[in-house]
């Protein structure tokens, strides 16, 4: 008996299983860049939250040390001695409006208000 012999012609991919596989690729693609857009959102609101909640903590610190003192008197030079971390927190570019001398204090960033949790 003798053995077969493969064309080599017939070793190829066909254009049905090359666009297949593209088309799969593609698609899988696509919900990965679905996927990052909504956690770069999550990410930047997760970001401000946190640096307005810090701020919020420094505004309560310096005003149980300086009780005749009001929200109108704080500045950025005087929050970066009350704040824990001694720094203002940094936020995500594009954030607008950012008030220290209110309580809570607050933010604009994509269109929206962020403020402080009042605890």
């Amino acid at each position: 008996m003798m053995a077969k012999r493969i064309n080599p012609a017939c070793r190829a991919f066909t254009l049905l299983e090359l666009v297949l596989v593209m088309a799969l690729v593609v698609g899988m693609l696509g919900f990965a860049f679905l996927g990052y857009s909504g956690w770069a959102i999550y990410r930047d609101s997760t970001k401000i939250e946190a640096g307005l909640n810090l701020i919020a903590s420094g505004q309560r610190n310096y005003l149980l040390a300086n009780p005749d003192n009001s929200y109108s008197d704080i500045t950025e030079a005087i929050l970066t001695t009350w704040i824990p971390t001694g720094v203002i927190p940094t936020f995500p570019v594009g954030t607008t409006a950012l008030k220290y001398d209110e309580f809570p204090p607050s933010a604009q960033y994509g269109g929206k208000t962020w403020k402080a949790k009042e605890f």
